[in-house]
């Protein structure tokens, strides 16, 4: 039976004087049981709302800003990851703001300042994602010499440096802790570059994959991984609605990733929520079908023989060869991921391991102890990749694996 859960905008985040929403499953119909406690600068009037399908629509509506403590209970025990934390904020949104500021600012080019010379670049400027380094490069080779000033502002605090390149250009760095829209400016001798202000839209890098949510089979625990870049399960929930109820079990691997099992027991088809903070992650809710028995496999691939490297080590099987690591199932464009292969235990054999995917990659690999590789790959931009690991010309368990770069 599937725990009752919590998941809404309104256990993360709100505003005063109107009312914000989650939704409470407690897969039965009313909400005798169920109580909601806020707790903060100011009470809080609280709607209850039954959908008549399992689940509480839950509204309250503070009167002023600051940090509460939202903490649900059903039946006198509280809801997997309550209490909750949540930041109200006024009528107006506040802001956190970085800035960086250049003097005697000089390049090769032409005398003078020229803002509309300056030349700004990168992905960095128009998306991101949170708790990640992001890039922007300005080019001013041909501005003159000036002074530059950026600043960059938005719902969360962000972390930011810079550094010089050749030939009159600079990187900019910043790395926000929180999602939303961000306004960077950047000004040549005190007028805006062109395009600036750049609004930029900050997404959190929690990314849900595995075979459990594609299709699965009854009374056995079908598996997926949730990737949160953070250690512990604070913060995950499931729910699994479907034919029957679920046990749902959450397992903390301490690599930044969370792995978890449902039990369904009777095929059909299920729908998967899956949500980091109270907020759905990219793909949830997923469909998933349950089979009654394990289905047949097709799986086409396509090898590039210059992505293709190979290294020999002592193997029994590939069944006893093991690939970890989160670039095994979600990546970044334009830096290094990587996976780790297990090769420890095994007889003379040729391993094998190839990606192929919508743009060009660098690779490569290194051997970290007796019997383990770290491989690494660097694709240049986003999309659905596979990356293949063989032994002696057969996939290891798992290959290939399905990866989403962004």
């Amino acid at each position: 039976m599937s725990s009752p859960m919590a998941i809404g905008a309104g256990l993360v985040s709100g505003r005063v004087n109107q009312y914000n929403d989650f939704t409470v499953y407690t897969h039965r119909p009313g909400y005798s049981g169920l109580s909601v406690g806020v707790d903060g600068p100011s009470r809080a009037e609280i709607r209850y709302t039954d959908n008549h399908d399992g689940t509480v629509k839950v509204s309250y509506m503070p009167s002023s800003p600051g940090e509460y403590r939202i903490t649900i209970k059903y039946d006198g025990i509280s809801v997997r990851g309550s209490p909750y934390t949540v930041r109200i904020r006024g009528d107006e949104p506040s802001y956190s703001s970085t800035s960086r500021t250049h003097d005697n600012f000089s390049s090769l080019g032409s005398c003078g300042t020229a803002a509309n010379r300056v030349r700004v670049s990168g992905r960095g400027l128009y998306s991101g994602i949170t708790n990640v380094q992001n890039e922007v490069e300005i080019d001013v080779k041909d501005a003159g010499p000036g002074r530059l000033h950026w600043s960059i502002e938005g719902p969360g605090h962000v972390e930011s440096k810079n550094r010089q390149l050749d030939d009159g250009k600079y990187r900019l760095y910043y790395r926000p802790d929180s999602p939303g829209e961000y306004h960077m400016k950047i000004q040549y001798d005190n007028r805006e570059v062109f395009g600036s202000p750049f609004k930029i839209r900050m997404a959190s890098l929690v990314i849900a994959t595995g075979s459990g949510l594609i299709s699965g089979v009854p009374h056995t625990y079908n598996d997926f991984s949730v990737y949160t870049n953070r250690s512990g399960i604070g913060g995950v929930s499931v729910i699994v609605d479907g034919p029957s109820r679920c046990d749902v079990k959450y397992k903390d691997t301490y690599e930044g990733y969370v792995r978890v099992s449902y039990y369904p027991a009777a095929p059909g088809e299920y729908r998967i929520y899956v949500m980091f903070d109270g907020i759905n992650v990219t793909g949830s809710p997923f469909k998933v079908r349950i089979h009654g028995k394990r289905p047949k496999k097709y799986i086409a691939t396509h090898e590039r023989e210059d992505m293709m490297y190979a290294f020999r080590h002592r193997l029994k099987a590939p069944e006893n060869v093991r690939a970890s690591g989160r670039g095994l199932f979600s990546g970044l464009s334009n830096i290094y991921n990587e996976v780790i292969v297990n090769a420890r235990n095994a007889a003379p054999g040729r391993l094998s391991w190839s990606i192929d995917g919508p743009g060009h990659v660098e690779a490569y690999n290194t051997p970290l102890e007796h019997g383990i590789y770290r491989l690494y790959y660097k694709p240049c931009r986003g999309g659905e990749y596979t990356i293949r690991i063989k032994y002696a010309e057969r996939d290891i368990i798992g290959s290939p694996f399905d990866v989403r770069v962004v």
